[in-house]
């Protein structure tokens, strides 16, 4: 915060720039396009930085399964990014995944075509670090409500071969809320690890952003929004 990276590439000082998010979470949501806009005319690139944690603000911060990290890579090459960068992934994941699982997610962390048809999952993140004094919220979860509308990028459609789920996670409601996504109903499919699961109509996928309305006829507590593609 206060530093001018814009600057210092158009001076000639950086060949690239790594934007992402800091320790408390990996970003879901990190405008590449924008930074990549912000650079034409110069030779510098844009890389995506990813943490090994995430935190939804509801869930807490807990390092990252192999698929979400694909999912934020996919998102990030979607938009555009040059590379990625990978940060701290010698601590937790290195620890807690099998050293096959390490090698794959590394592995395929460059290659779009092993992101694009793979599994991975698309979670709504804080951002970290945050700007005082935006005008918008630096995390929309924890929400307790009524009707929640959420909007994660989630890169590609999902292909012919692939299905689509929204995934929530749900303080004490029995009764699952409805779930629609681009104004389109999806099915609710059951309740696995805590997580409700719904079915999502191939037609109701888009391409980079998709919009999720929860509605609910009592009040819910939402801690964890997804999409999830396998």
């Amino acid at each position: 915060m206060g530093h001018d990276a814009v600057s210092w590439a158009r001076s000639g000082l950086v060949d690239m720039i790594i934007a992402g998010g800091w320790y408390q979470s990996a970003d879901g949501d990190v405008p590449i396009e924008n930074w990549k806009g912000s650079l034409i005319g110069t030779d510098v690139t844009v890389a995506y930085g990813v943490e090994q944690a995430l935190d939804s603000g509801g869930s807490g911060l807990r390092s990252m399964s192999p698929d979400e990290m694909r999912g934020i890579f996919t998102s990030a090459w979607y938009r555009g990014a040059d590379a990625v960068y990978l940060f701290n992934m010698f601590t937790t994941p290195y620890h807690n995944w099998p050293r096959e699982t390490h090698n794959a997610v590394v592995r395929d962390a460059g290659s779009w075509a092993a992101l694009r048809t793979g599994p991975r999952r698309h979670a709504l993140t804080i951002i970290s670090p945050w700007m005082p004094g935006e005008s918008n919220a630096d995390r929309l979860l924890p929400y307790t409500g009524t009707r929640g509308i959420f909007r994660i990028h989630s890169g590609p459609k999902p292909g012919t071969e692939q299905r689509a789920q929204i995934e929530l996670v749900t303080d004490n409601y029995d009764e699952p809320p409805e779930v629609r996504l681009n104004g389109v109903v999806c099915s609710f499919v059951g309740v696995t690890d805590h997580r409700h699961s719904y079915s999502v109509p191939p037609e109701a996928s888009d391409e980079g952003y998709n919009l999720i309305e929860v509605s609910a006829k009592t009040n819910v507590k939402l801690t964890w929004v997804e999409v999830s593609v396998q």
